[in-house]
């Protein structure tokens, strides 16, 4: 008897496999958001948030969605998984003591010097095909315009931070894009930098999950639970609190509202098939317990 040819079936490999990211930037309510088509210039983004002891501030000239948050996400990852550049130090007088950058890239690092302080940076260097793999994107079509365009949304956001010690300001992100190589230079910001290099209280974010998430609410529901569900938790959440997660402007009709009801519903759904386990206690309330592998 003839054997049919077999068919073997080879599972994508990726090299990263979470993200240590920081929690004020996964919890901070309408940072990211659903945003409808034309929306972006009309809106700036203006947001504060306080965060323990610390009042936070994002700024922007464009509002941040789904897709902004899931390029962060990653790039987060690559820090987390750069051991090798993960604490080198820089000082304005002994610069050979960061081996990573060549001369030409010493603009990336500007605002990583503080003269008479040492400080830990974290440099991702990466080429952009590579990014859009990792993130489980296709490199044709508009996907690598795309990239670049978040890139630079995401550059453009300015943090301030405030506390009873101090003040401060900086760029969400700092990078250089060699249009030749395609190769990306990114430094990280000092709050998620920090978060990476001490270890402590971060926000784990598995990426196997963000790759199998298909929409945008199912992406923003999903950072939000993440920010204080750790694995093996169970948490408790309202409809309403759902909404909030995905949209800012308030409930103004019947039909808006149905129609939230539905896309909550969706994405309840959808977190159930990547191993959340959620189910409904009494209606309009959540109970949501995240699966430890």
């Amino acid at each position: 008897m003839e054997q049919k040819p077999r068919i073997i079936v080879h599972r994508k490999v990726y090299d990263l496999t979470h993200a240590k990211h920081n929690p004020a930037i996964c919890l901070t309510p309408g940072l990211f958001q659903s945003v409808k088509p034309n929306e972006r210039k009309r809106t700036k983004l203006d947001i504060t948030y306080k965060y323990g002891d610390k009042t936070i501030s994002f700024l922007g000239y464009e509002i941040l969605d789904a897709s902004d948050m899931r390029l962060l996400q990653f790039l987060v990852a690559m820090g987390t998984h750069a051991p090798t550049i993960s604490k080198p130090i820089i000082n304005v007088r002994e610069p050979h003591l960061f081996p990573i950058l060549k001369t030409k890239d010493q603009n990336i690092i500007n605002n990583a010097i503080v003269e008479g302080q040492k400080k830990d940076v974290i440099i991702i260097k990466t080429h952009i095909r590579k990014l859009l793999t990792e993130m489980n994107i296709t490199t044709g079509g508009k996907n690598f315009q795309n990239i670049r365009t978040r890139l630079k949304r995401l550059a453009s956001i300015t943090i301030w931070v405030d506390n009873e010690k101090e003040e401060a300001a900086y760029y969400l992100l700092n990078y250089k894009f060699d249009k030749e190589s395609e190769m990306l230079h990114i430094e990280l910001n000092n709050t998620i930098t920090n978060t990476i290099i001490q270890n402590t209280n971060y926000t784990l974010i598995e990426l196997d999950e963000i790759r199998q998430l298909k929409t945008a609410p199912a992406r923003l529901v999903h950072q939000r639970l993440c920010g204080w569900i750790n694995f093996g938790k169970n948490g408790t959440v309202g409809m309403d609190t759902l909404c909030d997660y995905i949209w800012t402007t308030p409930t103004l009709t019947h039909n808006i509202k149905k129609h939230r009801k539905q896309v909550i519903k969706k994405t309840i759904e959808e977190l159930k098939s990547i191993g959340w386990k959620i189910w409904e206690a009494e209606p309009g309330q959540y109970n949501i317990f995240r699966v430890h592998d």
